[in-house]
């Protein structure tokens, strides 16, 4: 009995966490070697390709079937050494390496899921070198009735760091 109260203790602090994104646990303060910024954020049709794959031709008539919130991010090594990085979008069967999104009502948005196909400039992998600029693409489903996305909780740990990264998403007025 006691192994049973303690399991649901467990699952009690969990979905706790997860219902609420203000206790996600944030990176320490101490000063990054790796920035994150949102380059762009589009509502649009995320063109596809397979995953793992090189785009060829005729994968640019691929594309998702609804319009999806696309982000454009930036991740720049700002340290000294060599970085790697694997994308934020997260691995098959990973676990807290992927980002979430959550929008003016505090919910979570959901990470769009294409099956064997993936966003056309998804970065799976890379090193960053000090001083270099990537960029990586998620795309998201749309927030649910008219809420609109304010943050983007990053992974730190797809780039060697730990807990989880906020930034905060600013949208222009004619996004809809």
């Amino acid at each position: 009995m006691t192994r049973s109260i303690y399991r649901s203790l467990v699952l009690l602090v969990a979905l706790t966490v997860a219902a609420n994104p203000a206790r996600a646990q944030e990176a320490p303060k101490t000063k990054p070697s790796v920035v994150v910024t949102i380059k762009s954020v589009k509502l649009d049709y995320a063109r596809l390709k397979k995953v793992g794959v090189d785009a060829v031709a005729g994968d640019e008539d691929l594309h998702s079937k609804d319009r999806m919130l696309i982000f454009t991010l930036q991740i720049t090594n700002k340290g000294e050494a060599d970085v790697t990085y694997k994308t934020f979008n997260g691995e098959p069967g990973g676990k807290g390496d992927y980002a979430s999104l959550v929008d003016s009502k505090q919910k979570y948005v959901a990470l769009a899921d294409f099956g064997d196909m993936e966003p056309m400039d998804v970065t799976r992998t890379a090193t960053i070198k000090p001083g270099q600029t990537i960029t990586d693409v998620l795309v998201f489903g749309r927030p649910a009735d008219g809420a609109k996305p304010v943050t983007l909780l990053i992974p730190a740990k797809n780039y060697g760091g730990a807990g989880f990264v906020r930034v905060e998403v600013k949208v222009e007025p004619t996004l809809e």
